[in-house]
């Protein structure tokens, strides 16, 4: 749940379970080798006054190889919290970076929306 880096990619693999090829076993691979070498990152939670709100988001444009739809991202902070996260596939293909970022934008407002 600290790593909402890789929430998207690891589900990914994770629909591929029950009959994996060489090219999911060599991303597993990839995944466990970079868990490795990161394992002092991630999310920390801790207690705080503040209730500031604050949220960042970002896109992977066109990065599903399969149908070139996007992954969106956002992460929602009280404080110095994180209390929200989300790592999706976006529903539509973006013609532009900038148009996935807008639609991932989209779901962070939405979502800091339901928080207000």
């Amino acid at each position: 749940m600290t790593r909402s880096n890789i929430v998207f990619i690891v589900n990914r693999a994770y629909q591929f379970m029950h009959q994996p090829t060489s090219s999911h076993w060599l991303a597993m691979k990839c995944i466990m080798h970079y868990l490795h070498g990161t394992q002092t990152h991630g999310l920390t939670l801790t207690a705080t006054p503040s209730l500031h709100l604050s949220a960042f988001t970002d896109t992977d444009w066109a990065s599903s190889l399969d149908d070139r739809h996007s992954t969106g991202n956002f992460c929602v902070f009280l404080g110095d919290s994180l209390v929200s996260w989300s790592s999706v596939k976006q529903r539509v293909v973006s013609r532009s970076s900038t148009e996935s970022e807008y639609h991932a934008l989209a779901n962070l407002a939405a979502e800091l929306d339901w928080f207000k």
